[in-house]
């Protein structure tokens, strides 16, 4: 009888400690979607920051935060998002840097504040973005990205004559999305983004521009 019940408080203390070791202290319990790191955006642009919940725990807010140095110091972007929003609609500030970074922060009374933050984007001024200062292009277009084959970074130009919402993501030869580029509202212009594909295999893979009103391909080949 009583090897049972030693085997028994054996058995819950081992699901004790996995509890402590493998849930209260997991390093993030909320994912950041986007951005991710890598993108390129002009200031005044408007972007969806994205992110979901990693582990559930109960009616706690969220902390955005903004970096432009790499993550050395942060700025308070949005403080308190109700738990049901799980993005935000932001404008790149007039901060020039290749060093930019955004972190959210999922508030816990029970556990440190979890968090997750993207690697280093860039942010460029308007003008040195689209080269074409004031003028507006008349249609949609995407350009074939230059050089192709690349490796592991080419870039992109494309031409947007309204302000709308648009999606320039990267898809493979079975279809599905591998990286969004820029996803949310943006100016009307001429823009340009570098893609780094450092994280994809070779092969053949698609650029896809999706606005509200129009949609254009491209081909693209990274050979490493």
């Amino acid at each position: 009888m009583w090897v049972i019940i030693m085997k028994k408080i054996s058995l819950l203390f081992f699901l004790f400690l996995f509890y402590l070791t493998g849930v209260a202290y997991v390093s993030a319990h909320v994912g950041l979607d986007y951005p991710l790191g890598g993108e390129t955006f002009s200031a005044g642009d408007t972007i969806t920051i994205k992110w979901h919940i990693e582990i559930d725990h109960g009616p706690n807010n969220w902390d955005l935060y903004f970096s432009s140095d790499g993550g050395a110091n942060w700025e308070d972007l949005q403080l308190n998002i109700e738990k049901s929003q799980l993005d935000y609609l932001w404008t790149v500030p007039q901060i020039l840097t290749e060093n930019a970074r955004i972190k959210v922060v999922q508030d816990n009374d029970n556990y440190q504040n979890l968090e997750d933050a993207s690697g280093d984007f860039t942010i460029t001024d308007v003008q040195t973005s689209i080269g074409l200062e004031n003028k507006i292009p008349t249609i949609f277009k995407l350009h074939t990205n230059y050089p192709n084959p690349f490796n592991p970074t080419t870039t992109i130009d494309y031409e947007i004559p309204v302000t709308t919402n648009i999606d320039l993501s990267i898809y493979n030869l079975l279809g599905q999305k591998v990286q969004t580029l820029v996803y949310g509202r943006q100016n009307a212009g001429y823009h340009t983004i570098d893609w780094n594909a450092s994280h994809l295999s070779s092969g053949t893979y698609f650029i896809k521009l999706q606005t509200d009103e129009f949609i254009q391909v491209k081909k693209s080949i990274l050979l490493k």
